[in-house]
């Protein structure tokens, strides 16, 4: 049976709470705008609802897209289709539809598309923010039940040496999806909830739980901190009064939990430690989230909320936004190939033009006998220095998670003011600095195969290892990733968010099931634990690096 279909008596039983909302299917950037499986499109609005009128064709009229704060309108047809005497004949004037009635509280910066985003409020990183999440008792229970379809009975397994999970006896419900990478087998289900923030609210808010390792792991090990995302303007389809509602500017939040960082800071760390290095990079901030489904408020633990790519990041950070925007996951994202499934696009959808990296994908696997050929081929379509900066920053940093051990956790950006060559921009980097990571590449590089070609193809031609070595040398040497620099900031952090994780001068401390935090001592311990502690791996990693440049 189809997830949709599965969760049909649970959205009956729930219509009267909130219509249906929550019933909504996977991973669509509008979660009620209409994909296949998703709940139908409402019908037309009736006249004088507020909705934009569209003309009736062959009328002679023409009418203009409603915004929050401008109906629609109609244009009279012109004297040049009125006949040979140039005479217009009387017609009735078109009605125009009523501006849109928002809902209290809703103010122009806060929550009108087109608003400048306000980086500095949003994302203030001298303070814990906090957010405040209110939903139905059903919807908190269709989430859960989505996550029990995907991946089985929750707190079913123990967690491996690892830390991610291991299948009890008998239970391998969810633990074998089609795509080996994805180990939760599809996007959880969205539900409708109402956001507060800064003493503003925002209405009719889609929310639903994200993840892969970290979701699987937190989900059956019964650890009930797991991120998520929310997007401001999911249900606009039923509820036009919070069309193009933003949050600050912003369209997407992602809420990162911090598994298997008990430092609860690489995110943000790493964040920082890339705009050091000028590398595009996702901004992030602390937030307390709180949430209250029908029970009162309870206190997920303390989060990193990290700025969706596909949102203002390209407008901010690069001189053109026009270009294609890529989310590459699975099978064909090692380049060995292209798969259309495997590089989602997360811009221009309405136009199937995949070019841009179908060409890349193809200059990188082209002959290399003639190698000066077949590297002006690969640079007219891809911004090698951009990948070689990410790579060197990956290696200085151990973060693992990503191109070279697994085919996701980047972006590709088709720069329009750089003759659209795709850039690099790294994702998800709460794996960073580990002492012991599983699949950690050597600095060099030298025991990857041509399983990963961007890689091995690049690594065998001296012109571009040569080029690996430079931007190496040149992160390592960075003033941010200097021993004493980089301490007194990743301390800095740490003491800052201390009181929201541990507890502490009036603030509430994270508690089970809601924490990966067993002990106060493992958060305490974080940076200075002298075999797994972020220091210790930093001094390691340096070392590493340092040698493989002699």
């Amino acid at each position: 049976m189809s997830k949709t279909l599965s969760a049909l008596p649970l959205c009956f039983s729930v219509l009267l709470a909130f219509g249906c909302q929550g019933a909504n299917t996977r991973g669509d950037e509008n979660p009620v705008g209409g994909s296949a499986g998703t709940v139908a499109e409402p019908a037309l609005p009736a006249a004088g609802s507020g909705a934009p009128i569209t003309p009736v064709a062959g009328s002679g009229a023409s009418a203009t897209a409603a915004s929050p704060s401008q109906p629609a309108t109609a244009t009279p047809p012109t004297a040049a289709a009125a006949g040979a005497g140039g005479s217009v004949a009387p017609t009735m004037a078109m009605p125009t539809a009523p501006a849109i009635a928002r809902p209290d509280g809703w103010q122009a910066a806060s929550h009108e598309r087109g608003s400048t985003p306000d980086y500095a409020r949003v994302f203030a990183e001298d303070k814990v923010h906090r957010i405040d999440i209110t939903m139905t008792r059903e919807a908190r229970q269709m989430m859960l039940d989505d996550l029990e379809m995907l991946l089985g009975e929750m707190g079913t397994t123990q967690s491996g040496g690892f830390g991610f999970p291991v299948p009890a006896a008998g239970n391998m419900n969810g633990m074998m999806p089609r795509d080996p990478t994805d180990l939760v087998g599809g996007d959880p289900v969205y539900v409708p909830v109402t956001v507060r923030y800064d003493g503003g609210v925002w209405n009719h808010v889609a929310m639903r739980h994200k993840g892969n390792s970290s979701l699987a792991s937190a989900w059956r090990t019964g650890v009930m901190k797991i991120g998520f995302r929310l997007n401001f303007d999911g249900y606009e389809m039923e509820h036009p009064e919070v069309s193009d509602q933003r949050f600050y500017g912003f369209g997407e939040m992602t809420f990162s939990s911090g598994f298997r960082d008990p430092s609860l800071i690489r995110d943000k760390l790493a964040e920082q430690v890339m705009r050091g290095l000028e590398i595009p990079t996702a901004r992030c901030a602390f937030y307390q989230v709180f949430v209250d489904a029908g029970e009162g408020p309870v206190y997920w633990g303390l989060y990193t909320m990290i700025e969706d790519p596909s949102d203002q990041m390209i407008e901010a950070q690069f001189k053109d936004k026009s270009g294609n925007l890529y989310k590459p996951d699975g099978p064909a994202a090692n380049w060995t190939r292209f798969e259309m499934d495997s590089f989602e696009k997360k811009s221009n959808k309405e136009a199937a033009d995949y070019s841009d990296i179908m060409a890349a994908i193809t200059a990188l696997n082209a002959p290399r006998s003639d190698a000066q050929v077949w590297r002006a081929g690969l640079d007219a379509v891809f911004n090698v220095q951009s990948f070689w900066n990410v790579v060197a920053f990956s290696r200085a940093v151990g973060h693992w998670d990503g191109y070279g051990v697994m085919s996701h956790n980047y972006y590709l950006y088709g720069d329009p003011s750089d003759n659209n060559r795709l850039m690099w921009i790294s994702w998800d980097h709460n794996l960073a600095w580990q002492g012991q990571s599983f699949g950690r590449l050597s600095v060099l590089m030298d025991e990857i195969t041509e399983d990963w070609p961007l890689l091995r193809f690049l690594l065998d031609d001296p012109i571009y290892r040569a080029q690996y070595l430079d931007a190496l040398r040149k992160t390592s040497a960075a003033p941010i990733l200097q021993q004493q620099a980089f301490e007194a900031l990743a301390s800095k952090l740490h003491t800052m968010i201390g009181p929201y994780v541990i507890g502490g001068g009036g603030q509430t401390g994270e508690k089970a099931p809601y924490s990966f935090i067993t002990q106060p001592t493992d958060f305490q311990n974080a940076l200075t634990d002298s075999t797994r502690g972020l220091f210790t791996s930093a001094i390691s990693l340096r070392g590493a690096v340092d040698t493989a440049l002699q």
